[in-house]
This record gives C-alpha cells, sequence and structure tokens, in this order.
C-alpha cells in the first residue's frame, strides 16, 4: 500500500482536478443503476446531458426511430423463422 505521491494525468493531479480529469477520459461509472421506470428515450435524454452532447434532441429522436426500427425487423424475422 503506497504511503505518499500522487496520481497524474494531464499533468493535472487526480485527487485535486477530478472532475476536470474524467471527464476528458469518458468516464461514466458503471455502478449507474437507472429506474427500470424510465424509457431509453430518457435514459438517453439522461446520458446526452452527462457528455455534453450537442444538438441532442435530433440526435435522440435518431436514435429512438433506430432502436424502434431494429425491434419491429427482429420481431419480424422471430415471427418469421416461428412459423417456418
Amino acid at each position: 500500500m503506497p504511503t505518499n505521491g500522487s496520481i497524474k494525468y494531464f499533468d493535472k493531479e487526480l485527487m485535486r482536478y477530478r472532475e476536470e480529469i474524467l471527464e476528458k477520459v469518458n468516464f461514466s461509472s458503471t455502478y449507474t443503476n437507472f429506474p427500470w421506470s424510465l424509457t431509453v428515450k430518457e435514459v438517453l435524454t439522461f446520458i446526452s446531458f452527462l457528455y455534453s452532447i450537442k444538438d441532442r434532441k435530433k440526435r435522440i429522436e435518431k436514435m429512438v426511430l433506430l432502436f424502434i426500427k431494429l425491434y419491429l425487423f427482429n420481431s419480424f424475422f422471430y415471427f418469421l423463422k416461428k412459423e417456418l
């Protein structure tokens, strides 16, 4: 167990500039548990704020439409496979 020293990223001490450093390395906690009551759109909106996504509304709508298309596509082939 170390007894002294410091950790640096981008020539900045982690303990002092933690938030700035984690933003640069694209850190998102894996311990985040979204409530099951959130929709896909709500989760994407939250993440878009977390990562400061530009044009978030337009990009989220595009993602939601993609998810719907994938769901319909997969459902169709599942049904087709089941009928054969």
